[in-house]
């Protein structure tokens, strides 16, 4: 039932923020570069996901907190717009919060966990540039949390992303804002510390190649910005979405290439917790193919 509850709650809200987010005109104005859509589209996705999430995880305060600070990060930044210093210095006091609430690891371990947790969140972040992408791609990955974890609680999440993609999908009638990518960058690195906790240093694996959608459209990003002498911070529309938008000319293609792709990640992290090194051979050979196949590595 509460499942059931998570959805109609998130389905409810989201026309409650498109009104909220036009009337008080919090909104992603299009400007033909980073931004191409057509018209202005609502932020506030982001807050009716936590709005749905929270009602069931609000005694988890081992969730709740480090996601309730990001979540408002994330709605600050759509607001007024953050600057890149203060959003990095809340990242990392954020993450370093959750590992220390979350798991009793040693120092060189959770500086590793802190480290990778701020580039999750950033790697989530920067999918988020076509409608029913992020949120789609997420859903899928924590499917497969969910086989290798056992947590039950993951379908409640679930559920407020298939609530939140009917309005969300192309043509996308509100956008999930910072605040919503960076909710579900914390919730993809949560349940890596779930199974960090369960299966140790493996549990990071799987959840690693969990998130290979996110981990690998970052990597070749840094690469391609890199080698043409740019800023390894700076935006461009060369992303995977990007460059199977420009392949296909459809939106819809490209968004279906994306899930895929994550699939085939998700996927691969079941085959590892069989067989781990057969899960991360196959998740290097996917990470160069995808690379080669979309050129991902230059523009």
């Amino acid at each position: 039932m509460k499942y059931i509850i998570a959805f109609l709650i998130t389905f409810i809200t989201t026309p409650v923020m498109i009104i909220a987010a036009k009337k008080f005109k919090i909104v992603d104005n299009p400007d033909d570069f980073l931004k191409p859509h057509k018209k202005v589209t609502p932020y506030l996705g982001g807050l009716a996901l936590y709005i749905g999430i929270f009602i069931f995880f609000y005694r988890d305060y081992k969730f709740i907190i480090p996601a309730t600070i990001l979540m408002f990060l994330g709605l600050y930044d759509d607001i007024k717009n953050v600057k890149p210093i203060l959003r990095l210095v809340t990242e990392a006091f954020t993450i370093t919060l959750s590992v220390i609430l979350f798991s009793e690891t040693g120092i060189a371990e959770s500086f590793f966990l802190v480290f990778y947790g701020i580039g999750l969140i950033n790697a989530v972040n920067f999918t988020d540039g076509m409608d029913g992408l992020c949120s789609g791609v997420t859903l899928i990955s924590l499917l497969s949390f969910y086989i290798l974890s056992n947590q039950i609680n993951i379908f409640i999440i679930i559920l407020t992303l298939v609530a939140f993609l009917v309005y969300n999908f192309h043509p996308a009638k509100i956008f999930l804002g910072d605040a919503g990518s960076y909710l579900l960058g914390y919730i993809i690195f949560y349940y890596t510390l779930v199974l960090y906790g369960q299966y140790s240093f493996k549990g990071f694996i799987y959840a690693f190649i969990i998130a290979g959608f996110f981990i690998t459209d970052m990597l070749y990003a840094v690469i391609r910005r890199i080698h043409a002498g740019k800023s390894p911070f700076s935006g461009d529309r060369d992303h995977i979405y990007d460059k199977a938008m420009k392949l296909y000319k459809n939106t819809y293609k490209a968004v279906f290439i994306s899930y895929l792709i994550e699939i085939t990640f998700a996927v691969t992290a079941v085959i590892a917790f069989s067989n781990i090194y057969a899960g991360i051979f196959i998740y290097i050979v996917l990470v160069l193919f995808y690379g080669i196949r979309y050129r991902l590595y230059r523009y």
